[in-house]
């Protein structure tokens, strides 16, 4: 009862600290108040509240999740208008199929029903491999039967333990100009040698009497499904292949490459939904989370936190291999970046949640650098979740969307 009173205490607490911490935009009839005296009465407050045991200081982390998240709500006063970044506008319907195709890898039985109708109609599945193994993540390979010389892959994240294996495989190796995640580079090896075998086995001929039949390739992932489809691709246009990947939730797994970066910016498509905390997870971000109190959280937390991150540091540090998985480590790797060029989807503020009909979201490209920090809120593990995915591209309509910048005549 504790943690759930101080979780629901500090939250409103917090939320009333970014209100004094605003200097415009406030909203009417709150012009008058001292924000000044308020803040030093509200800190007053949390201070006596915060004079416990140690170990009910914990459920101070709850707080520090749930403020960042409240924070941002707080402060968007006047909201935009949705509109769609221009670059994605040709891609549109390829995003709504491969949010429909990411469902596959995860459910057969149920993606077995979704087969034939809707986006996915034209689709008969030609190879299928539904049990992972370590650097063997599992994939569907389909093909449009109306245009043979289109193959879709879907290509599943984390389920299995044999999943977590390939994951924690974290260290760096060489690709191209620069490294990426072993494990997801061993994962796209093998997607890759999949696709090409299965290119032999299924592409007809060309048909001399009709144009446009290139073979194309498109790869979904979701979560380390996204990572490898999103380097499998590199591998397959390297080779002369005709491939573009749409991925959903894919961890940073790039560390710094010219070629290799805008290679894939230029044909992978990543959508991050909300606070989704995989794609945020690098040495960096986690080392920068553990070290410096979250500045969103105000110096209240800082002591909360850093006894919690303290005691967890303290349990891993003389665990060398352990301690390089979760970024602990004090030699660790240059930042690493999202593959591909990434775009932030978010929920409006006014709804919060991904299953509301009339939820407003909002779409817009972010860089590495805006990728560079964990965002703390009681979203940032359900945002990674499938589902989530499916439910919030799918109920954004970003095919209904205005062009941003467009003029209302040209849409």
């Amino acid at each position: 009862k504790w943690s759930v009173s101080c979780w629901l205490l500090g939250a409103a607490l917090m939320g009333l600290l970014q209100v004094a911490d605003s200097s415009s935009g406030l909203p009417k009839g709150f012009e008058e108040v001292n924000f000044a005296h308020f803040k030093q009465s509200l800190m007053k407050l949390w201070g006596q509240l915060t004079q416990r045991d140690p170990a009910q200081l914990a459920s101070t982390l709850a707080l520090a999740m749930s403020t960042q998240h409240l924070s941002r709500g707080l402060r968007k006063w006047a909201r935009k208008e949705s509109c769609l970044p221009p670059d994605l506008r040709p891609i549109v319907n390829r995003i709504d199929t491969a949010s429909a195709l990411i469902q596959l890898g995860y459910d057969p039985s149920r993606g077995s029903n979704i087969m034939g109708a809707g986006p996915l109609q034209n689709f008969k599945i030609v190879r299928a491999s539904w049990d992972a193994k370590i650097f063997e993540p599992a994939y569907i390979i389909l093909q449009n039967f109306i245009k043979p010389h289109r193959y879709w892959i879907v290509i599943r994240g984390t389920y299995a333990v044999e999943d977590i294996l390939t994951d924690i495989a974290a260290e760096p190796e060489k690709f191209m100009d620069g490294h990426v995640h072993k494990g997801i580079l061993r994962s796209a090896e093998f997607i890759a040698g999949q696709i090409k075998e299965c290119l032999k086995e299924t592409i007809r001929k060309p048909d001399p009497g009709k144009k446009n039949q290139q073979t194309e390739i498109f790869l979904v992932g979701h979560s380390l499904g996204g990572g490898a489809a999103a380097l499998a691709t590199a591998m397959l246009r390297i080779d002369n292949h005709k491939a573009h990947a749409v991925v959903f939730g894919a961890p940073s797994c790039i560390h710094r490459a010219t070629y290799l970066v805008n290679m894939l910016e230029r044909h992978v498509t990543h959508i991050v939904l909300g606070d989704d905390i995989i794609p945020r997870l690098n040495n960096e971000t986690l080392s920068r989370l553990l070290e410096q109190p979250d500045n969103t959280a105000t110096e209240l937390l800082g002591a909360a936190k850093s006894f919690v991150f303290n005691s967890l540091r303290s349990v891993v540090a003389d665990n060398r291999p352990l301690a390089k998985i979760l970024g602990m480590d004090s030699s660790g790797t240059p930042m690493q970046c999202p593959p591909g060029r990434t775009y932030l989807l978010q929920a409006g503020h006014d709804h919060m949640d991904a299953g509301d009909r009339d939820q407003q979201w909002d779409i817009d490209e972010v860089t590495c650098e805006g990728m560079g920090k964990i965002v703390l809120s009681p979203r940032m593990l359900t945002d990674h979740n499938v589902q989530s995915y499916v439910n919030a591209v799918q109920g954004a309509f970003l095919r209904y969307l205005p062009v941003c910048g467009a003029p209302r005549n040209e849409l």
